[in-house]
């Protein structure tokens, strides 16, 4: 005990020498005051070890008549800002096989001092103790009391009181939002305060035999090894949730401190962090570190953004990873900044082309979804047809002024060409999202006499050099004038894939129709794409009919596996079913014609294949589900065979084996 009070009596005392560590006592209370009780509690580890502690709990009034459930650490302490004097109201209620007095001290923060000696002259606390007799309130006060983040501690005997869970965060700021002042102003700010447990230690408390000489107990701290690691009080995975730190985009300030007695390096991965003060005592320059060493008793403050946001872990660069024989855990959490409610609009499809239609006739609606895919409101402050063309188009909604997040409304534009040729405009959307506010969908159609339809062609997916099934297109004028035909052509890089048969005649009168018919045949494996350009006298522009088709080489069959063992069976008895995959991996429909058992009888199988009919389509598969029933001793083979078309006379043939015994 000698040797670790001295220990920590001189890690202390450079506390004393830098900070101006200093104690004191008053009676009259005034700006921030709290009552805390020391309290004995147990806390279970993630090995499911159940370690005895002390810590705090909150009380509201000198009554001590309402208090929280005690914690390790103990409750946060918010001085607000523009307060100087802080006061903690202190009762001692440890219970158990070892209990002795406690106190408070802040390091960092300046108090008269009442240091408490034994009767060989050592000081066992810093100041005024508290009773463990759940009766006498201690009044602890700090004036002038400095801005930043500090440790509040136990001041008795700290080697033990602190390691047993007496300490806590207490901070205050200069002004609302800011630590030390504009330059560490900070929207939002999380705690990580740093641990440890020598349970070792804590089983001698508990036990009452701290103090004791070994090997009944132990006198001091001297062999201190620690085994579990806290942040917040918790080792990871226990008690894992995230801590929320803010959302992106905003200045996030960080608060580390250690109640340990081992140095640690707090490492965040994915965030860079500007280090600002050190024991309350603020930087001329912040450090820009992506982590920073955290020695015993020490507090930190650091400033980072995350845009775009995320979940950052936090862990100890020393390697207090773990729980005890655990080889997981320990000193690692995850700061959670999430993304600000925002309300984000998208819409589908991103243009509207609405082909030729006859001047004066309003043409099929076509829809626009607006989506909220925020999670936020997306107010619509409007929705507006513009350009040059506007008039040419029209439009209905099911849209409001404002949309839900997770819902979708819908635009639905209808086109009236009032003149012959191409009309454009533009359908624009203005809301709140602060990415898109303003969402531009163009329009495009052509004011016409003839209108071709269908204006895209899509063919079945055919085999290389075959003729698909034939497809039309209708040419039809709607008058109410004859229209001259000039030409009707396949262009595009395939034209070689298609065949064309034009019915269509060079006069079309009024209100009459004509079709162009198309057969695919590919020439080669892949998409094959092409046009038909219908050419006309007004306007010159020509209408135009996509043409598209696969060109495929054929089927292809896999076995996955080829075979099946079922090794030794038990005469008598079922072992199964085993499966075997058939799969289509080629570039066609697999058709299968037949499907053939052989071999023992002791086999018994059973598919879920097609035959004939459509077949199984590109990357489908069906399965053959076989059991093995010996009735003898002995080796036995079976087999199916499968006929297809994936070759000429192609077939496959999945093997079973199995020995009776």
């Amino acid at each position: 005990m000698n040797i670790i009070i001295r220990t920590r009596n001189s890690i202390v005392q450079s506390v004393l020498l830098t900070l101006v560590f200093i104690l004191g006592l008053s009676s009259i209370a005034w700006g921030a005051e709290f009552w805390l009780r020391t309290e004995t509690l147990t806390k279970t580890m993630p090995d499911t070890s159940v370690v005895t502690m002390w810590g705090f709990a909150q009380c509201t009034d000198g009554t001590y008549a309402t208090c929280n459930q005690a914690t390790v650490p103990g409750p946060r302490l918010t001085v607000p800002a523009g307060e100087t004097v802080l006061t903690i109201n202190l009762r001692n209620n440890l219970t158990g096989l070892f209990v002795e007095p406690v106190s408070i001290v802040i390091p960092g923060q300046a108090i008269l001092p009442a240091p408490v000696r034994n009767t060989d002259g050592r000081v066992r606390s810093f100041t005024t103790e508290t009773p463990p007799d759940n009766a006498t309130t201690v009044i602890y006060t700090w004036n002038n009391i400095k801005p930043g983040t500090y440790l509040y501690e136990s001041g008795t005997h700290p080697a033990v009181q602190v390691q047993m869970g007496l300490y806590g965060a207490v901070t205050n700021d200069t002004a609302a939002g800011q630590v030390y002042g504009p330059g560490t102003a900070y929207d939002n700010e999380a705690i990580l305060l740093f641990s440890e447990i020598d349970p070792v230690l804590h089983g001698h408390v508990a036990a009452g035999t701290y103090g004791t000489p070994p090997p009944a107990g132990i006198t001091s701290t001297i062999n201190y090894e620690p085994r579990y690691f806290l942040v917040n009080g918790e080792p990871y995975p226990s008690g894992a949730s995230d801590i929320v730190a803010g959302l992106e985009g905003q200045n996030v300030l960080l608060r580390f401190l250690s109640a340990g007695l081992k140095q640690r390096v707090p490492t965040i991965k994915g965030l860079r962090m500007s280090v600002v003060a050190e024991n309350g005592n603020p930087y001329l320059y912040p450090k820009d570190q992506y982590s920073i060493l955290l020695s015993p008793g020490k507090t930190m403050d650091a400033m980072v953004m995350a845009d775009p946001g995320g979940r950052f872990p936090v862990f100890d660069r020393r390697l207090g990873l773990k729980n005890n024989a655990l080889s997981s855990g320990g000193m690692l959490a995850f700061l959670e900044i999430t993304a600000p409610p925002r309300p984000y609009a998208d819409i589908s499809p991103v243009m509207l082309p609405f082909g030729f239609q006859m001047l004066g006739a309003p043409s099929g609606a076509m829809d626009v979804t607006l989506f909220n895919t925020g999670n936020a409101v997306l107010d619509i402050s409007s929705i507006a047809i513009t350009g040059a063309n506007s008039g040419d188009f029209s439009f209905t909604t099911t849209c409001g002024t404002s949309l839900a997040a997770g819902t979708d409304c819908t635009i639905s534009v209808i086109f009236t060409p009032t003149v012959i040729g191409a009309r454009s405009a533009d359908l624009v959307i203005n809301s709140n999202d602060l990415l898109a506010p303003t969402i531009v969908i163009p329009l495009s159609g052509t004011g016409s006499f003839l209108r071709v339809l269908p204006s895209t062609l899509v063919f079945d997916a055919q085999l290389i050099g075959s003729k698909g099934a034939e497809q039309a297109v209708t040419v039809t004028n709607l008058g109410p004038d004859t229209v001259i035909i000039n030409s009707v052509t396949l262009t595009g890089a395939n034209t070689a894939d298609f065949q064309l048969k034009n019915k269509c005649k060079s006069s079309l009168p009024a209100g009459s129709s004509c079709s162009i018919n198309i057969k695919f045949s590919p020439t080669a494996a892949g998409t094959r794409v092409a046009a038909i350009s219908v050419s006309y006298v007004d306007p010159t522009s020509p209408q135009t009919v996509l043409l598209s088709g696969t060109g495929v080489v054929g089927p292809a069959v896999v076995l996955i596996p080829a075979s099946l063992s079922f090794g030794n069976v038990t005469v008598g008895t079922t072992s199964g079913p085993l499966t075997i995959t058939l799969m289509n991996t080629g570039d066609a429909s697999l058709i299968i014609s037949e499907i053939n058992s052989g071999g023992s009888s002791e086999f018994a199988s059973t598919n879920n294949c097609p035959i004939g009919g459509g077949g199984l389509a590109l990357a489908a598969g069906c399965t053959f589900n076989v059991t093995f029933t010996p009735t003898k001793q002995g080796n036995r083979k079976g087999k199916v065979v499968i006929k297809d078309n994936a070759a000429a006379g192609s077939k496959q043939q999945v093997t079973f084996s199995g020995i009776g015994q």
